[in-house]
């Protein structure tokens, strides 16, 4: 058997208790002045905190599992309407999912924040 497989570039970013620097800081990296914060209700409080250095435009809350295709449109219309120009996600497989799924027509970058290992944070796809 013979394949080849690739992946797009990511960037891991280690540092326990730091969570909320290491999101401004690689924000700053990136360039984001407009951030859509993907997170379900379950972890706003979470994503508050570690968003709260970072010029968010919106908090986007309708994560649904396995990202259905009409949720993730209605997502990628937010982030248009506000303009976003990076995501940050925090939370599980589906708040990772729905912020590749903005990313994929807009082009914007992510910085995600795994509350778990869905393995969605280390691939490409979504859904």
């Amino acid at each position: 058997m013979r394949f080849t497989h690739e992946t797009l570039a990511q960037r891991v970013c280690f540092a326990p208790g730091e969570a909320s620097s290491t999101v401004r800081d690689e924000v700053e990296r990136l360039g984001g002045e407009r951030v859509i914060v993907i997170a379900s209700a379950s972890v706003a409080g979470l994503a508050e905190r570690v968003t709260a250095h970072v010029p968010v435009v919106l908090h986007y809350d309708e994560v649904m599992m396995h990202v259905p295709v009409e949720s993730a449109e209605r997502a990628r219309a937010a982030a248009a309407a506000h303009e976003a120009d990076l995501v940050v996600s925090v939370g599980g497989g589906s708040t990772t999912g729905l912020a590749k799924a903005i990313a994929l027509t807009s082009g914007i970058p992510i910085v995600a924040v795994p509350t778990t290992y869905a393995g969605s944070e280390a691939t490409s796809v979504w859904g």
